[in-house]
């Protein structure tokens, strides 16, 4: 098996555990997968330092807005998110995470972010930087992949 298959595999194991992370932590929560999706959407735009709208929320999901919006309103209620109206737009909605859900999606994944931290301790700034380049260009390529599929 070449390095390149190696890698391969080790982005599909990647992937799988990945995904049975998130389903463990949907079940511990009790939410419905297409919930889990659009909480993790909602956090990391709010990482990135901008707000999602539910139509844009339905748009990444490819789900109806009926069905965003059934998974916002349970995401809501269940205190894992917020709806905030613009300020300039009153009828344009902005989702955010709450301050609960994400201290239960912190307690969840801590163990997790200190693990892969002490995994990140054992490389260079070199290797660091080559990692960040890979993991960037094949998360750009899987977006490709996504949207022309």
């Amino acid at each position: 098996m070449s390095d390149r298959e190696k890698l391969l595999r080790l982005l599909n194991r990647y992937a799988e555990e990945s995904h049975g992370i998130a389903e463990a932590f949907a079940a511990r929560e009790r939410l419905h997968p297409t919930d889990l999706q659009a909480l993790l959407m909602v956090i990391e735009a709010g990482r990135s330092g901008t707000a999602i709208t539910p139509a844009e929320l339905a748009a990444r999901l490819g789900r109806s807005s009926g069905s965003v919006s059934t998974a916002v309103d349970r995401l809501e209620r269940a205190g894992h998110l917020r709806r905030e109206r613009d300020t300039a737009d009153r009828r344009r909605v902005h989702l955010y995470r709450s301050d609960s859900g994400a201290g239960v999606a912190g307690q969840y994944f801590a163990g997790l972010a200190a693990r892969a931290g002490t995994v990140l301790d054992t490389f260079d700034e070199t290797e660091l930087a080559t990692i960040e380049r890979f993991l960037t260009s094949i998360v750009a390529a899987m977006g490709e992949h996504r949207e022309q599929a």
